[in-house]
């Protein structure tokens, strides 16, 4: 951690994530950026329903994650390209974490993030198995495929409001993620982890290259980069007001199955499951909090309850009676959680498991 804090300086808010990582490899330090399963969806690279479909990250390698304030998030990944610790593995794992960007731990140190703060206060082993635009089906192959390693005592589905259903649209147009509907199908990941990194380490290569593309392109082209530009805060209006995320289309069927698949698969390890509801910071942008009905929350809650999965709603039970919920975000403007959210929310949630 020292050495990567020399290496990022004041400068880096005006720098992107391969900047920095020319930064740390020119200190002899292998770096690669953060790649994700969704990544790897949207640009179609993997066309084969036989073709290996990998969950995680690079493994052993410093990697670059992302940015919400001055500095970039950077952590060690583990055996299997997650954000953790790699001793996690060693041990009993009595917390095992499923989720998207806020399990990965958008954007904070890897100590505080929400695995790391469960593991401080109860001095149990965690492990977070959590990805960027992860949605429930890809967060339900990645139980299936790493949950059965360990075989932990609990598990946090942490499901955000804001796109968990949207990116369920996408997820299911693959058949290879479709095929962990059923209860017997594995890729078994954690047997190929060599074959996952080289696989990574291309799509990594076209992705940097593409990037170096698009950044000449918009260099010489000042017209259409401020078209795209129009574009995009378009587009981060139609975000914010819910236009295209969870309210134009119902909660598709699939996401009863997906849940009840999970819960069948934690029950057979005799664990015990828990769905984390977390909510959209736009909730509390303004003095009018969003009711009930906003991005479908009631109807998540309902199907939870009717496939008896405990449930811990930070919303109603914890946001709402916060003085000021803003606080707990980044910045109070960024849209994940601040080191401080990340430590108090996982309070909550032991503390509320524990009256469970």
């Amino acid at each position: 951690l020292k050495a990567f804090n020399n290496v990022i300086t004041e400068q880096s808010k005006t720098k992107n994530k391969y900047d920095v990582i020319k930064e740390l490899q020119s200190s002899g330090i292998n770096a690669v950026p953060s790649i994700y399963p969704k990544v790897i969806l949207d640009k179609n690279w993997i066309k084969s329903s036989k073709d290996l479909f990998p969950l995680g990250g690079i493994s052993h390698i410093t990697t670059v994650f992302c940015k919400e304030g001055e500095e970039f998030s950077i952590y060690k990944s583990d055996r299997y390209g997650f954000n953790n610790p790699d001793s996690m593995w060693d041990g009993e794992v009595n917390w095992l974490l499923i989720g998207d960007s806020f399990t990965q731990g958008s954007c904070v140190k890897q100590e505080e993030n929400f695995s790391s703060q469960i593991r401080f206060i109860t001095k149990e082993n965690s492990i977070s198995l959590g990805m960027s635009g992860n949605g429930p089906l890809i967060e339900l192959a990645s139980l299936k495929e790493y949950g059965q390693i360990k075989k932990p005592k609990n598990v946090l589905w942490l499901y955000f409001e804001r796109n968990d259903l949207y990116d369920l649209k996408r997820e299911k147009s693959n058949p290879i993620f479709v095929k962990y509907l059923d209860r017997d199908f594995r890729q078994n990941l954690s047997s190929k982890q060599e074959e996952i990194d080289q696989k990574l380490k291309t799509y990594i290569k076209i992705a940097e290259q593409e990037f170096l593309n698009e950044k000449l392109i918009k260099i010489r082209k000042k017209e259409k980069l401020d078209a795209f530009k129009k574009i995009i805060r378009l587009q981060i209006i139609r975000d914010k007001t819910s236009l295209d995320r969870g309210l134009k289309f119902g909660i598709d069927p699939l996401f009863v199955k997906i849940m009840s698949e999970a819960k069948n698969f934690v029950n057979k390890q005799n664990a015990n499951l828990y769905f984390v509801y977390l909510p959209d910071k736009e909730r509390y942008s303004s003095n009018n909090t969003k009711g009930d009905n906003y991005l479908r929350k009631n109807e998540i809650i309902d199907i939870i309850n009717n496939l008896n999965i405990p449930i811990i709603d930070l919303h109603t039970e914890f946001f709402v009676k916060q003085s000021d919920p803003l606080s707990l975000y980044a910045h109070r403007i960024y849209g994940h959680y601040s080191p401080e959210g990340y430590k108090k929310i996982s309070e909550f949630i032991i503390k509320k498991i524990k009256n469970i």
